[in-house]
């Protein structure tokens, strides 16, 4: 196979990648034309940086602090290449009180089993496709808990499913209380026929959900939140982590599933410690008293929490030393290689 080419242009600050959204199947498919090289010799740099915006939540991608650089693999040679085909695409990052760049915060685990997402905010079926996950290749749905904003786009995404010729059943897993909250709100829209077979399953806390032809399994623990929630750790074979921390305050049991994990998706959306919730300081407490690698928030706005640099500062002070970075709608965070 031909070797992969980088590209690198001047990081600039212009962001408003909108505009070609809409290009990116075709650029897919120009990928997927090259065998898994991206190979357009006669870019401009405006249309290239654009083209890294649009790859980049779907394909590897690496920066550094001076350029974007893109070393571009497609999902079909991951394995091949020794990329992790397994990682957490953000679909949101924002609080309950959306931003105009920043929706409710939910994701989704890519794996080439198929994916499973967390939570229902917004328009999800239209943001698993700007992420490039077919939203056909959905497996399962994990509900952390009931809240508006982590549910509210469940009836819409059940009757885009069916409609778009879903045919497989649907797991959606919850504690108890979600999944009976979930159900009302189901009923209330009165679907009927318009939705996929759906298998609804309790889970509690502390419990594990194996798949039988997955690489990783997902374990589960209670948070402290003002509704029962569960935070999420995706362990894979080989022993690396990832841990989204769903909603909650500071807790023991949130702080021990992260322990060690390659990757923390943290919830960030108070300025000051607020019951239910966590705010950038005990973030960064949290992920440097669980000895994480990356920390990543999430839950959070530069307007209701604090700016981003101030964010990024007050974990520092909080004493975490590793990665951190406000979290990206679309951004990717795969589990690092084994060393």
């Amino acid at each position: 196979m031909r070797p992969v080419p980088e590209y690198a242009v001047q990081r600039n600050r212009h962001e408003d990648a909108e505009a070609v959204y809409n290009d990116l199947p075709v650029l897919r498919s120009i990928f997927e034309m090259c065998d898994g090289c991206l190979e357009i010799a006669s870019l401009s740099e405006h249309f290239l940086q654009y083209t890294i915006l649009q790859l980049s939540h779907a394909y590897h991608t690496s920066y550094d602090s001076d350029t974007i650089s893109i070393t571009t693999t497609s999902p079909r040679h991951e394995q091949r290449n020794g990329v992790d085909p397994m990682h957490m695409i953000l679909l949101g990052v924002g609080t309950a009180v959306p931003d105009a760049d920043r929706d409710y915060t939910h994701m989704v685990w890519k794996a080439p089993d198929g994916a499973v997402l967390i939570d229902t905010g917004g328009s999800t079926y239209q943001r698993l496709l700007r992420a490039g996950v077919n939203p056909h290749d959905l497996r399962a749905l994990i509900l952390t808990h009931s809240h508006a904003d982590h549910v509210n786009g469940l009836p819409g995404l059940l009757f885009s499913l069916k409609l778009s010729g879903y045919n497989r059943r649907l797991v959606i897993y919850g504690n108890a209380p979600t999944l009976a909250a979930a159900q009302r709100i189901i009923e209330a829209f009165d679907l009927g026929e318009h939705q996929p077979d759906v298998d609804w399953t309790p889970i509690e806390a502390g419990d594990e959900i194996v798949f039988d032809d997955a690489a990783y399994r997902i374990r589960t623990a209670p948070t402290v939140h003002t509704r029962p929630c569960l935070a999420l750790r995706f362990d894979s074979e080989d022993g690396r982590a990832l841990v989204y921390s769903a909603d909650t305050e500071p807790c023991d049991a949130v702080r021990n599933l992260a322990r060690g994990a390659s990757v923390l998706i943290h919830e960030a959306t108070t300025p000051e410690p607020f019951p239910g919730h966590t705010s950038p300081y005990q973030a960064g407490e949290v992920a440097a008293a669980a000895g994480v690698a990356r920390l990543v928030l999430v839950h959070y706005s530069p307007r209701w929490t604090m700016s981003a640099d101030r964010a990024i500062a007050e974990t520092r002070a909080a004493g975490f030393i590793g990665e951190v970075e406000i979290g990206r709608e679309f951004a990717s965070y795969a589990l690092p290689p084994v060393q």
